[in-house]
Protein backbone atom coordinates (compact mmCIF):
# COMPACT_ATOMS: atom_id res chain seq x y z
CA UNK A 1 0.00 0.00 0.00
CA UNK A 2 2.87 2.06 0.85
CA UNK A 3 4.18 2.03 -2.94
CA UNK A 4 0.97 3.12 -4.38
CA UNK A 5 0.09 6.43 -5.61
CA UNK A 6 -3.46 6.70 -4.33
CA UNK A 7 -3.80 10.62 -5.46
CA UNK A 8 -4.09 8.73 -8.83
CA UNK A 9 -7.43 7.42 -8.01
CA UNK A 10 -8.93 10.67 -7.29
CA UNK A 11 -11.32 11.05 -9.95
CA UNK A 12 -13.11 7.93 -9.06
CA UNK A 13 -13.70 9.77 -5.25
CA UNK A 14 -16.47 11.49 -6.82
CA UNK A 15 -18.77 8.49 -6.58
CA UNK A 16 -20.36 8.34 -3.62
CA UNK A 17 -20.41 4.35 -3.18
CA UNK A 18 -16.62 4.44 -4.36
CA UNK A 19 -15.31 6.97 -2.18
CA UNK A 20 -17.11 5.22 1.10
CA UNK A 21 -16.09 1.97 -0.26
CA UNK A 22 -12.26 3.20 -0.86
CA UNK A 23 -11.63 4.96 2.44
CA UNK A 24 -13.14 1.18 4.37
CA UNK A 25 -10.49 -0.42 2.97
CA UNK A 26 -7.78 1.83 3.22
CA UNK A 27 -9.01 2.64 6.79
CA UNK A 28 -8.95 -1.23 7.82
CA UNK A 29 -5.49 -1.05 6.76
CA UNK A 30 -4.47 2.06 8.73
CA UNK A 31 -3.62 3.99 5.23
CA UNK A 32 -4.49 7.77 5.11
CA UNK A 33 -4.27 10.05 2.24
CA UNK A 34 -4.80 13.82 2.52
CA UNK A 35 -6.22 13.98 -1.46
CA UNK A 36 -8.60 11.12 -1.06
CA UNK A 37 -10.00 12.18 2.25
CA UNK A 38 -11.00 15.56 1.13
CA UNK A 39 -13.72 14.31 -0.96
CA UNK A 40 -15.91 13.69 2.45
CA UNK A 41 -16.99 17.37 2.08
CA UNK A 42 -18.35 16.98 -0.81
CA UNK A 43 -19.71 14.07 0.19
CA UNK A 44 -21.07 15.91 3.66
CA UNK A 45 -19.67 12.52 5.19
CA UNK A 46 -19.69 13.87 9.24
CA UNK A 47 -17.03 11.24 10.05
CA UNK A 48 -14.57 11.18 6.82
CA UNK A 49 -14.94 14.95 7.24
CA UNK A 50 -13.51 14.65 10.96
CA UNK A 51 -10.80 12.39 10.10
CA UNK A 52 -10.04 14.90 7.12
CA UNK A 53 -10.36 17.98 9.40
CA UNK A 54 -7.71 16.12 11.84
CA UNK A 55 -4.80 16.72 9.60
CA UNK A 56 -5.32 20.23 8.95
CA UNK A 57 -2.77 21.91 11.21
CA UNK A 58 -2.84 24.72 8.98
CA UNK A 59 -6.26 25.52 8.61
CA UNK A 60 -7.23 24.68 12.57
CA UNK A 61 -4.51 26.68 13.46
CA UNK A 62 -6.65 29.86 12.24
CA UNK A 63 -9.72 28.40 14.32
CA UNK A 64 -8.40 29.50 17.51
CA UNK A 65 -7.03 27.54 20.79
CA UNK A 66 -9.92 25.42 21.54
CA UNK A 67 -12.76 24.11 19.43
CA UNK A 68 -15.53 21.13 20.06
CA UNK A 69 -17.40 20.89 17.48
CA UNK A 70 -19.56 18.01 15.20
CA UNK A 71 -16.68 17.90 12.42
CA UNK A 72 -13.56 18.69 14.67
CA UNK A 73 -12.02 18.52 18.13
CA UNK A 74 -9.25 21.15 18.72
CA UNK A 75 -7.75 19.97 21.84
CA UNK A 76 -4.66 22.06 22.46
CA UNK A 77 -2.23 19.50 24.22
CA UNK A 78 -3.63 16.44 22.23
CA UNK A 79 -2.70 18.60 18.89
CA UNK A 80 0.69 19.74 20.82
CA UNK A 81 0.68 23.48 20.79
CA UNK A 82 0.63 23.42 24.60
CA UNK A 83 1.63 21.35 27.32
CA UNK A 84 1.15 21.54 31.08
CA UNK A 85 5.17 22.04 32.51
CA UNK A 86 6.00 22.05 36.24
CA UNK A 87 7.97 25.51 36.76
CA UNK A 88 10.39 24.12 39.40
CA UNK A 89 12.03 25.55 41.63
CA UNK A 90 9.94 28.96 41.47
CA UNK A 91 10.70 31.82 44.38
CA UNK A 92 8.98 35.55 43.84
CA UNK A 93 10.84 38.59 44.68
CA UNK A 94 7.63 40.20 46.44
CA UNK A 95 4.60 38.53 48.48
CA UNK A 96 2.66 41.58 47.47
CA UNK A 97 1.07 42.70 44.09
CA UNK A 98 3.09 45.99 43.51
CA UNK A 99 1.21 49.00 41.54
CA UNK A 100 -2.20 48.91 40.17
CA UNK A 101 -2.10 45.78 37.63
CA UNK A 102 -0.55 42.59 38.71
CA UNK A 103 2.78 41.73 36.96
CA UNK A 104 4.60 38.06 37.28
CA UNK A 105 7.97 38.91 37.21
CA UNK A 106 9.27 35.01 36.29
CA UNK A 107 9.02 35.32 32.19
CA UNK A 108 8.73 31.57 31.70
CA UNK A 109 5.82 31.63 34.05
CA UNK A 110 4.22 35.09 32.59
CA UNK A 111 4.21 33.10 29.06
CA UNK A 112 3.24 29.76 30.47
CA UNK A 113 0.25 31.14 32.47
CA UNK A 114 -0.81 33.43 29.11
CA UNK A 115 -0.96 30.15 26.86
CA UNK A 116 -3.76 28.75 29.64
CA UNK A 117 -5.25 31.97 29.81
CA UNK A 118 -5.61 31.61 26.02
CA UNK A 119 -6.75 28.02 26.00
CA UNK A 120 -9.42 28.83 28.76
CA UNK A 121 -11.00 32.01 27.02
CA UNK A 122 -12.77 29.53 24.12
CA UNK A 123 -14.16 27.79 26.15
CA UNK A 124 -17.68 28.02 27.24
CA UNK A 125 -17.56 26.77 30.64
CA UNK A 126 -14.57 25.55 32.56
CA UNK A 127 -14.27 21.87 33.56
CA UNK A 128 -12.75 20.28 37.00
CA UNK A 129 -9.21 19.70 34.62
CA UNK A 130 -9.18 23.18 34.09
CA UNK A 131 -9.83 24.46 37.48
CA UNK A 132 -6.93 22.20 38.96
CA UNK A 133 -4.78 23.73 36.29
CA UNK A 134 -5.93 26.90 37.41
CA UNK A 135 -5.26 26.28 41.05
CA UNK A 136 -1.62 25.11 39.81
CA UNK A 137 -0.71 28.40 38.36
CA UNK A 138 -2.27 30.80 40.86
CA UNK A 139 -0.03 29.11 43.30
CA UNK A 140 2.55 29.16 41.33
CA UNK A 141 2.39 33.12 41.46
CA UNK A 142 1.01 33.03 45.56
CA UNK A 143 -2.44 34.08 44.41
CA UNK A 144 -3.94 31.91 47.77
CA UNK A 145 -7.07 33.04 47.78
CA UNK A 146 -7.31 32.91 43.98
CA UNK A 147 -5.87 29.19 44.12
CA UNK A 148 -8.42 28.23 47.36
CA UNK A 149 -11.85 29.66 45.51
CA UNK A 150 -10.46 28.00 41.95
CA UNK A 151 -9.64 24.49 43.87
CA UNK A 152 -13.18 24.79 45.44
CA UNK A 153 -14.99 24.01 41.76
CA UNK A 154 -13.30 21.00 41.19
CA UNK A 155 -15.06 17.72 41.76
CA UNK A 156 -12.82 14.96 42.29
CA UNK A 157 -14.94 12.60 40.75
CA UNK A 158 -14.54 14.74 37.36
CA UNK A 159 -10.33 14.69 37.51
CA UNK A 160 -8.59 11.61 36.01
CA UNK A 161 -5.33 13.26 38.27
CA UNK A 162 -6.51 11.82 41.25
CA UNK A 163 -2.87 12.25 43.05
CA UNK A 164 -2.33 15.42 41.94
CA UNK A 165 -6.03 16.43 43.00
CA UNK A 166 -4.36 15.14 46.63
CA UNK A 167 -1.17 16.62 46.76
CA UNK A 168 -2.65 20.39 45.51
CA UNK A 169 -5.36 19.54 48.48
CA UNK A 170 -2.93 18.68 50.97
CA UNK A 171 -0.80 21.22 49.57
CA UNK A 172 -3.15 23.98 50.36
CA UNK A 173 -3.86 22.47 53.59
CA UNK A 174 -0.97 24.25 54.80
CA UNK A 175 -2.29 27.92 53.73
CA UNK A 176 -5.93 26.80 56.01
CA UNK A 177 -4.03 25.38 58.67
CA UNK A 178 -5.59 22.37 58.41
CA UNK A 179 -2.48 20.01 59.16
CA UNK A 180 -4.82 16.98 60.22
CA UNK A 181 -5.95 16.57 56.82
CA UNK A 182 -2.59 17.09 55.22
CA UNK A 183 -1.65 14.33 57.12
CA UNK A 184 -4.44 12.04 56.10
CA UNK A 185 -3.39 12.80 52.42
CA UNK A 186 0.15 12.24 52.80
CA UNK A 187 0.23 9.09 54.47
CA UNK A 188 -1.57 7.43 52.39
CA UNK A 189 1.34 8.16 49.89
CA UNK A 190 3.82 6.96 52.58
CA UNK A 191 4.91 3.66 50.38
CA UNK A 192 4.00 5.37 47.10
CA UNK A 193 6.00 3.59 44.01
CA UNK A 194 6.65 6.73 41.75
CA UNK A 195 9.47 8.00 43.60
CA UNK A 196 9.13 11.78 42.39
CA UNK A 197 5.60 11.57 44.09
CA UNK A 198 6.52 9.52 47.00
CA UNK A 199 9.39 12.26 47.55
CA UNK A 200 6.78 15.34 47.68
CA UNK A 201 4.13 13.35 49.96
CA UNK A 202 7.48 12.35 52.04
CA UNK A 203 8.66 16.58 52.53
CA UNK A 204 4.65 17.29 53.12
CA UNK A 205 5.13 14.77 56.49
CA UNK A 206 8.54 16.08 56.96
CA UNK A 207 7.25 19.59 57.69
CA UNK A 208 4.37 18.80 59.56
CA UNK A 209 6.34 17.02 61.74
CA UNK A 210 8.32 20.22 62.35
CA UNK A 211 5.27 21.96 62.57
CA UNK A 212 4.38 19.46 65.24
CA UNK A 213 7.93 19.86 67.26
CA UNK A 214 8.99 16.55 66.18
CA UNK A 215 12.95 15.86 65.26
CA UNK A 216 12.99 15.54 61.34
CA UNK A 217 15.29 12.38 59.91
CA UNK A 218 18.98 13.30 59.19
CA UNK A 219 18.88 11.09 56.39
CA UNK A 220 16.13 12.62 54.23
CA UNK A 221 18.21 14.34 51.23
CA UNK A 222 16.18 17.97 50.91
CA UNK A 223 17.61 21.58 51.62
CA UNK A 224 14.90 21.81 54.59
CA UNK A 225 15.64 19.07 56.62
CA UNK A 226 19.10 19.56 55.87
CA UNK A 227 18.79 23.14 57.10
CA UNK A 228 17.03 21.34 59.89
CA UNK A 229 19.63 19.69 61.29
CA UNK A 230 22.32 22.43 60.92
CA UNK A 231 23.46 24.34 64.13
CA UNK A 232 21.90 27.57 64.59
CA UNK A 233 22.91 29.71 67.61
CA UNK A 234 20.84 33.58 68.68
CA UNK A 235 21.24 35.41 71.65
CA UNK A 236 19.23 37.77 73.67
CA UNK A 237 20.25 40.18 76.56
CA UNK A 238 16.74 40.73 79.27
CA UNK A 239 18.23 42.60 82.10
CA UNK A 240 21.00 40.65 83.59
CA UNK A 241 19.62 37.68 81.55
CA UNK A 242 21.37 36.04 78.52
CA UNK A 243 19.24 34.04 76.40
CA UNK A 244 20.40 31.86 73.93
CA UNK A 245 18.42 30.00 71.50
CA UNK A 246 19.76 26.66 70.14
CA UNK A 247 19.74 24.16 68.00
CA UNK A 248 22.33 20.97 67.36
CA UNK A 249 24.72 22.49 69.50
CA UNK A 250 26.71 21.01 72.14
CA UNK A 251 28.27 23.68 74.16
CA UNK A 252 29.23 27.44 73.22
CA UNK A 253 31.99 29.66 74.47
CA UNK A 254 30.95 33.09 76.19
CA UNK A 255 33.02 36.05 76.37
CA UNK A 256 32.22 39.35 77.43
CA UNK A 257 33.67 42.43 76.27
CA UNK A 258 34.28 45.67 77.83
CA UNK A 259 32.00 48.25 75.23
CA UNK A 260 33.77 51.16 74.20
CA UNK A 261 32.80 53.41 71.52
CA UNK A 262 34.97 52.02 68.98
CA UNK A 263 34.27 48.34 69.49
CA UNK A 264 30.63 48.98 69.54
CA UNK A 265 30.63 50.15 66.57
CA UNK A 266 32.46 47.57 65.06
CA UNK A 267 30.72 44.98 66.42
CA UNK A 268 27.32 46.67 64.70
CA UNK A 269 25.80 44.58 61.61
CA UNK A 270 25.23 47.33 59.96
CA UNK A 271 28.29 49.51 60.40
CA UNK A 272 30.68 47.38 59.58
CA UNK A 273 31.36 44.41 57.73
CA UNK A 274 35.04 43.54 59.12
CA UNK A 275 33.62 41.03 61.87
CA UNK A 276 37.51 40.33 62.30
CA UNK A 277 37.72 43.25 64.33
CA UNK A 278 36.59 41.16 67.08
CA UNK A 279 39.78 39.37 67.21
CA UNK A 280 41.83 42.39 67.98
CA UNK A 281 40.16 42.81 71.94
CA UNK A 282 41.03 40.01 74.33
CA UNK A 283 38.07 39.01 76.91
CA UNK A 284 38.18 40.08 80.19
CA UNK A 285 36.48 36.57 80.59
CA UNK A 286 35.27 33.62 79.08
CA UNK A 287 33.27 31.02 80.45
CA UNK A 288 32.03 27.32 78.69
CA UNK A 289 28.43 26.64 78.64
CA UNK A 290 26.68 23.44 78.14
CA UNK A 291 23.81 23.21 76.03
CA UNK A 292 21.00 20.73 76.55
CA UNK A 293 19.73 18.75 73.26
CA UNK A 294 16.30 18.43 74.74
CA UNK A 295 15.56 21.98 74.75
CA UNK A 296 15.63 25.18 72.26
CA UNK A 297 16.65 28.08 75.14
CA UNK A 298 19.10 27.79 77.88
CA UNK A 299 19.09 30.99 80.20
CA UNK A 300 22.25 32.15 82.56
CA UNK A 301 22.71 35.22 84.56
CA UNK A 302 25.74 37.78 83.56
CA UNK A 303 28.59 37.27 86.56
CA UNK A 304 28.05 39.82 89.27
CA UNK A 305 31.39 42.14 88.24
CA UNK A 306 29.22 42.78 85.06
CA UNK A 307 25.67 43.78 87.01
CA UNK A 308 26.78 47.84 86.71
CA UNK A 309 28.72 47.50 83.71
CA UNK A 310 28.29 48.28 79.86
CA UNK A 311 29.62 45.03 78.59
CA UNK A 312 28.80 43.16 75.13
CA UNK A 313 28.24 39.45 75.43
CA UNK A 314 29.82 37.16 72.66
CA UNK A 315 28.88 33.61 72.03
CA UNK A 316 30.80 31.39 69.92
CA UNK A 317 29.85 27.34 68.80
CA UNK A 318 30.48 25.54 65.75
CA UNK A 319 31.90 28.37 63.30
CA UNK A 320 28.99 30.70 64.97
CA UNK A 321 29.90 34.11 66.23
CA UNK A 322 26.75 36.47 67.87
CA UNK A 323 27.83 39.57 69.21
CA UNK A 324 24.86 42.11 67.96
CA UNK A 325 22.41 44.50 69.52
CA UNK A 326 19.09 43.26 69.47
CA UNK A 327 16.24 44.61 69.82
CA UNK A 328 13.94 44.07 72.65
CA UNK A 329 11.14 41.59 71.59
CA UNK A 330 9.48 38.83 72.42
CA UNK A 331 10.72 36.87 69.35
CA UNK A 332 12.62 33.49 69.10
CA UNK A 333 14.52 34.10 65.86
CA UNK A 334 17.12 31.71 64.39
CA UNK A 335 19.04 32.16 61.40
CA UNK A 336 20.15 29.06 58.82
CA UNK A 337 22.89 31.25 57.40
CA UNK A 338 24.41 28.31 55.57
CA UNK A 339 20.76 27.25 53.36
CA UNK A 340 19.60 31.18 53.80
CA UNK A 341 16.46 30.35 56.30
CA UNK A 342 15.41 31.73 59.27
CA UNK A 343 12.96 30.14 61.92
CA UNK A 344 10.92 32.70 63.92
CA UNK A 345 9.36 31.04 67.10
CA UNK A 346 7.91 32.20 70.78
CA UNK A 347 9.96 33.00 72.98
CA UNK A 348 10.54 30.74 75.91
CA UNK A 349 8.81 28.15 73.49
CA UNK A 350 9.18 25.84 70.77
CA UNK A 351 5.80 27.07 69.00
CA UNK A 352 6.35 28.25 65.54
CA UNK A 353 5.34 32.11 64.65
CA UNK A 354 3.36 31.86 61.07
CA UNK A 355 2.82 34.95 59.24
CA UNK A 356 5.87 36.58 60.49
CA UNK A 357 6.59 39.59 57.60
CA UNK A 358 10.29 39.40 56.59
CA UNK A 359 12.08 42.13 54.16
CA UNK A 360 15.07 41.61 52.71
CA UNK A 361 17.92 44.01 51.13
CA UNK A 362 20.78 42.85 49.16
CA UNK A 363 24.74 44.39 49.02
CA UNK A 364 25.62 44.05 46.13
CA UNK A 365 30.08 44.27 45.14
CA UNK A 366 29.94 47.74 44.13
CA UNK A 367 28.39 48.76 47.25
CA UNK A 368 24.76 49.29 45.93
CA UNK A 369 21.89 48.23 48.08
CA UNK A 370 19.10 46.78 46.30
CA UNK A 371 15.53 45.78 47.47
CA UNK A 372 16.10 41.44 47.41
CA UNK A 373 12.70 40.05 48.38
CA UNK A 374 9.76 39.92 50.92
CA UNK A 375 7.37 37.54 52.23
CA UNK A 376 5.82 35.52 55.60
CA UNK A 377 7.23 32.75 57.60
CA UNK A 378 4.79 29.19 56.89
CA UNK A 379 3.31 27.27 59.82
CA UNK A 380 6.37 26.17 60.63
CA UNK A 381 7.88 29.69 61.13
CA UNK A 382 10.18 29.41 58.46
CA UNK A 383 11.51 31.67 55.26
CA UNK A 384 13.90 31.03 52.17
CA UNK A 385 15.30 34.97 52.70
CA UNK A 386 18.32 34.20 50.18
CA UNK A 387 16.81 31.85 46.89
CA UNK A 388 15.43 34.19 44.11
CA UNK A 389 14.23 32.87 40.51
CA UNK A 390 16.30 34.76 38.53
CA UNK A 391 17.93 36.40 40.80
CA UNK A 392 18.61 40.46 39.96
CA UNK A 393 20.89 40.66 42.86
CA UNK A 394 23.14 37.39 41.85
CA UNK A 395 26.28 37.49 43.69
CA UNK A 396 25.52 39.70 46.50
CA UNK A 397 27.99 40.11 49.54
CA UNK A 398 25.66 40.90 52.19
CA UNK A 399 22.03 40.40 52.96
CA UNK A 400 20.10 42.69 55.45
CA UNK A 401 17.02 40.66 57.01
CA UNK A 402 14.31 42.46 59.16
CA UNK A 403 12.21 40.19 60.84
CA UNK A 404 8.76 42.29 61.52
CA UNK A 405 5.88 40.75 63.99
CA UNK A 406 2.95 42.86 64.20
CA UNK A 407 2.69 42.17 68.49
CA UNK A 408 5.72 40.86 69.16
CA UNK A 409 8.95 43.47 67.68
CA UNK A 410 11.32 43.35 65.39
CA UNK A 411 15.02 41.39 64.49
CA UNK A 412 17.26 43.09 61.76
CA UNK A 413 21.16 40.89 61.34
CA UNK A 414 23.05 41.23 58.36
CA UNK A 415 23.99 38.17 56.98
CA UNK A 416 26.84 36.24 54.68
CA UNK A 417 25.18 34.62 51.77
CA UNK A 418 24.50 31.09 52.22
CA UNK A 419 27.13 28.49 51.62
CA UNK A 420 24.54 25.84 50.24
Amino acid sequence: MQRLELPKIAWRMKDRAFFTEATKRLRDRHVYDDTLWSYAVLHRDPAATREYLEHQDGFLAQCGAFLQSRLVDIDPVERKAYQHVELDPLVHQRAHQLGSQRRIGNRDLAQQYGALMNILGYKPQLASEDWIATTYYFLLQDRVEDALAAFAKVQQNEVTEQLQYDYLAAYLCFYTADTGKARRIAERYRDYPVAHWNKRFGQIRQQLDEIDGKAVPSTEPTGDSLAATAPSLEMLLDGKTVRLSHKNLAQCEVRYYPVDVEFAFSAQPFASSDRSAAAYVQPILSQQIGLAATTAETAFELPAQFHNKNVLVEVRAAGLVRSQTFFANALAVRFLESYGQVAVSEAGGNKPLPKTYVKVFARLPNGQVRFHKDGYTDLRGRFDYASLSDDPNRGATRYAVLVMHEQRGAVIRELDPPTR
